[in-house]
This record gives structure tokens, sequence and C-alpha cells, in this order.
């Protein structure tokens, strides 16, 4: 029944191009999910719900998984090159949990051009963290412009006494020119440290395909914090703006505490997560 829960779902979806099922909400290590067919942002799952929506609206121009509709993040467009642009979904994922899975498709418009602003030209894609913003443990993922309108992404974090920034690994090839006007498969682990002798991890897969491996590698243990993961947003501003308004997409989002409660089963592409040893 499992075996055909999965084939029934996200994995069908990608290929088909109409997903026929989430998992269960039954399922006790899937958080959130959401194919926008409410047609808003009104779904919830036990407390776990989408928060304030900042120039994002649900709308059937796009769309991968489940029904014809995807959450549309609109970025307005200025020949400025010192004007920033913004658009952001924030989560609550409804409580702390040390080791969040993400999963979600992203549509790259066939005008995306990520400019090299005046300023800086990075844009988050993403930030998580547990109880405050200004969270010392938060992470996250930022694009960068690399070259001819293609993004680099970067690892962000925060080391000890630092704000969050480009800490981590880099992959150039994130948007390229061949990924316009596409869909790409977006998996994202995040695992907070445990103490101050321990790292967390934050890894991305572009396609299955890993593409930043800070597997163990993130210290930014702070002893006064949650150690762990609750709220967030999904892309957010944009410091290089863009030339023309730009509509990124995103549909058939997963947040899961395993890697088994995505499409495609078991991670195999790095040591499993050493086991928490309970003290008493």
């Amino acid at each position: 029944m499992t075996h055909l829960r999965y084939l029934l779902g996200f994995s069908l979806a990608l290929v088909l191009g109409a997903g026929l099922g989430y998992p269960s909400s039954s399922t006790a290590a899937v958080i959130f999910a959401d194919d926008f067919s409410s047609g808003d942002f009104s779904k919830s799952l036990g407390s776990a719900t989408w928060g304030h929506a900042t120039r994002v609206d649900v709308s059937g121009a796009q769309n991968i998984v489940g029904s014809s509709s995807a959450a549309r993040f609109t970025f307005e467009g200025s020949s400025d090159l010192s004007r920033d642009a913004m658009s952001e979904l924030r989560f609550d994922l409804g409580k702390i949990y040390p080791e969040v899975w993400l999963q979600y498709y992203l549509y790259v418009p066939s005008n995306y051009y990520h400019r090299d602003a005046s300023g800086s030209d990075n844009n988050k894609m993403l930030r998580i963290w547990g109880q405050d913003y200004g969270d010392g443990e938060k992470v996250g993922l930022s694009t960068w412009e690399e070259s001819a309108g293609t993004s680099r992404v970067m690892a962000d974090w925060s080391l000890r006494g630092q704000a969050i920034g480009q800490k981590g690994d880099r992959y150039a090839s994130f948007i390229t020119s061949s990924d316009r006007g596409k869909w790409m498969k977006i998996r994202v682990h995040v695992a907070a440290a445990r103490s101050t002798g321990d790292y967390g991890t934050i890894r991305v897969w572009k396609n299955d395909e890993l593409v930043i491996n800070n597997y163990q590698t993130v210290d930014n243990f702070h002893s006064g914090e949650s150690h762990g993961y609750r709220y967030g947003y999904l892309l957010g501003w944009s410091n290089s703006g863009f030339n023309e308004t730009t509509q990124l997409f995103i549909d058939g989002v997963t947040f899961a505490t395993s890697v088994n409660d995505l499409d495609g089963g078991a991670d195999v592409k790095a040591p499993p997560m050493p086991p928490e040893i309970q003290v008493n």
C-alpha cells in the first residue's frame, strides 16, 4: 500500500504533469503539504499552515502537481539597477522540528534574468528558523548572479557572532538558460546542531542531483535557542531586482521529518544522521 501511494504521488506527477495525490495526513512524518488546489493559502495540516503572503497569489497559469493551480510569485520589474523587488510566502510548521525535509517544484519563466545590480545581487530563496527571525541558528539559501543572467545558489547561515550570509557550498549552474521556461524539482534537507561539538546540515538537490552538500558542517549552535525549525519563507527579497516583471511559480510543496515521505524514497547520497543519544 505504501509503495502504491508513492507510485501515484509526486513522481508520477513529474512525469505526466499532473499529480494524483499527496501522502496521507495520517502519515506522521509529513508535517505539511499543499498542491494549491484550494485556490488560496488556507491549507493546513494539524497546526502547520501558510503564513503571510507578499506579492504571492494562487494562479492557474502554470502547474505541475495536483490541480491546475500553483503559487505565483510576482517580482515587479524596473530599469533602475538600484531598485530591489520582493515576493515571499511564509510558513509555520506548528512546532519545532530538529530536522526538516522540504520538497517543491519551481517554475522558471522564459524572461528570467538575474541581473548584476549596482549593489548586492543576492536574492533570497529560503529562510528557516526556530522561534524568532533573529535566531542565530537560522539557515537558508540565496541565489547570486553568475553570468549572462544565470544564477548560482549558495548556503547561508550565521557563524557565532556573525550575521547570516554565504558560509557554505555554492553551485554555479542552478538556474541556467536551459532552465528557463521549465519546472525544476527542489529538495532541501536541514538539521540543527545539537551541541557545541556538533554541526548542523543543509543540503540541496536540483532535479535529484545533490548540488549543495553541507552535511554536518553548519557551525551555528547557540545555547539559548531551540535547535530546530518551525518558521520560514519561500523566495523573498530580491536585491538584484529584475528588468522585467518576473513571475516564478511553486507547486507540490511538502515538509516532512523523513525523506521517505518525499517521492524517490531513501536518500542514498550521504550517510544517515547519527542517532540522538538521550541522557537521563
